[in-house]
């Protein structure tokens, strides 16, 4: 019985290279109010919201890197900026990376 070569290596996969970069965090908005209560006004803009994190967490039922072989780069989610009246952006979602235990990270 003949197996071919390329297929053998193929199949497990112990090291790649990633580029990991967390969200960009959102910007914040400059606003002023002046209303017939506060006749002299003030600021109320909001702040941006914070970036998404890259979060690296082990399974046990993995074996190897397969699952990644074809990312190159992973990265947090943006941020959604700031609103006048003084409105929070929304913070961007995080991106979580499984990998087997015993990975050593670099």
């Amino acid at each position: 019985m003949f197996y071919d070569l390329r297929f053998i290596i193929d199949m497990f996969v112990d090291k790649i290279i990633l580029k990991v970069k967390g969200g960009k965090g959102g910007n914040g908005c400059r606003s002023f109010c002046r209303t017939r209560r506060n006749p002299r006004g003030g600021p109320d803009g909001g702040n941006g919201g914070k970036g998404g994190d890259v979060i690296i967490l082990t399974d046990p039922n993995l074996v190897g890197l397969n699952h990644l072989k074809g990312q190159s780069i992973v990265k947090g989610k943006t941020a959604g900026d700031g609103g006048s009246n003084n409105k929070m952006g929304f913070d961007g979602d995080d991106v979580s990376i499984t990998v087997p235990p015993g990975t050593d990270i670099y």
